[in-house]
Formats: C-alpha cells, structure tokens, sequence
C-alpha cells in the first residue's frame, strides 16, 4: 500500500544524468538509419530482393 504523495507528470521524468546516457545511442541508431536510407536510394538494398519481393 503506497502511503507517499501521488506523483505528479513532472516527477517522472526522466532526471537531465539520465537524458545524458541515452543520447549518444540515440545519435548512433539515427546515423545508422541515415545511412541506410541514403543507400537505400542508390539501389544497394534493394541487390538481395527477397525483402521487396511481394508473391507468395
């Protein structure tokens, strides 16, 4: 049974140490998608066909 203050939407967020650690992944996933989408222009995904392939 929980007896503290209820919480309010500011108390849980996330502190600004915390913002801090997830920043650099995020950077890193985001470049990484950059850079397959940017590829994905050029033709160099699409080499494989079996993603794109619609028959069944």
């Amino acid at each position: 049974m929980a007896t503290g203050k209820p919480k309010d939407s500011a108390d849980a967020s996330l502190p600004f140490a915390a913002l801090q650690l997830l920043a650099p992944p995020v950077r890193l996933v985001s470049a990484a998608l950059w850079t397959v989408m940017k590829q994905e222009g050029r033709g160099a995904v699409r080499r494989g066909g079996g993603v794109c392939d619609s028959s069944l």
